[in-house]
């Protein structure tokens, strides 16, 4: 993040959203392949990165910006990125199953017998991308971008605001405040089911979203205590995020016709339940960085 301390709360965001339309700009150019070609599936997952930067900072500074520009920009952007949800999900499934198939040919089983259901799932995927590119490469989606970039261009600074000299101490509270209604949530995980944990796998992104855009706001100390909170906030949410990817693959899965599905959703199943058994580990490094 390019914040910096000493700039008051519009410039900061301005330079947040600038940034991180910049990311989102750079990343769909390498979502338009050649031909019929998939792209490189980490650039649909930085395109949302981005969007989802975007959509922290509209979050964190609602209160410093118009009500009706929070309110339209957050529902479009948040649309944008349901319109990419769909090829990321498949990216994701299609990524896990060729894993698991490489791990069966190297144990010596046959990996014809699972060819039609890679190929099902690849269908799916490309299919997903089609729709993904057609909301990409629509006139109004260009249109939107560039009246967002002027209304961000446009945002009201107001002459009398002296916040500035308050935005590191608003920063750290912001901060401490998201992560104990995090810590709350997170006491009941171990009983908690897919939904809940699939909210509480939001908050802690939402977490480390803020933290990774407020970091250079704050103090040298804050920030070497912000880094450790930040290492837990990443291991939890990439472990409920695992969690989250098999319960997706196994709604995807429902739909296929194949018989050969059912091989591997039982697969799924089973990794889906020794994640959850992991989950008292989680709540234990969750309570210890409380305690810090």
């Amino acid at each position: 993040s390019a914040l910096r301390p000493g700039m008051r709360p519009v410039a900061a965001f301005r330079t947040a959203a600038q940034e991180a339309l910049a990311q989102w700009q750079a990343n769909l150019q390498g979502l338009l392949p050649p031909q019929d070609a998939l792209p490189d599936p980490e650039f649909i997952h930085q395109a949302r990165v981005a969007l989802r930067r975007l959509r922290t900072a509209l979050r964190l500074f609602r209160d410093h910006l118009p009500a009706d520009f929070v309110s339209r920009w957050s529902g479009f952007w948040q649309n944008t990125a349901r319109a990419l949800g769909e090829a990321r999900d498949w990216d994701v499934l299609d990524e896990r199953l060729m894993t698991w198939l490489s791990a069966r040919a190297r144990r010596g089983l046959p990996p014809d017998d699972l060819a039609p259901l890679a190929d099902w799932v690849l269908a799916q995927r490309q299919a997903a991308y089609r729709s993904a590119l057609a909301h990409l490469l629509s006139p109004a989606l260009a249109q939107a971008l560039l009246a967002f970039a002027e209304a961000v261009q446009a945002l009201p600074t107001p002459a009398d605001d002296a916040s500035n000299h308050e935005l590191a101490d608003w920063a750290a509270d912001t901060l401490a405040k998201r992560l104990r209604g995090l810590l709350r949530q997170a006491r009941s995980a171990h009983r908690l089911d897919l939904d809940g944990l699939h909210a509480l796998r939001l908050r802690c992104k939402k977490l480390r979203y803020a933290q990774q855009g407020l970091q250079p706001l704050l103090q040298r100390r804050r920030s070497a205590r912000l880094e450790e909170r930040l290492a837990v906030l990443v291991r939890t949410q990439e472990r409920l995020g695992e969690l989250n990817d098999l319960a997706t693959a196994q709604r995807r899965l429902a739909a296929c016709p194949l018989p050969e599905a059912a091989v591997w959703h039982r697969q799924l199943q089973a990794q889906q339940a020794r994640i959850r058994r992991s989950l008292p580990q989680l709540q234990r490094e969750l309570r210890q960085l409380a305690r810090r």
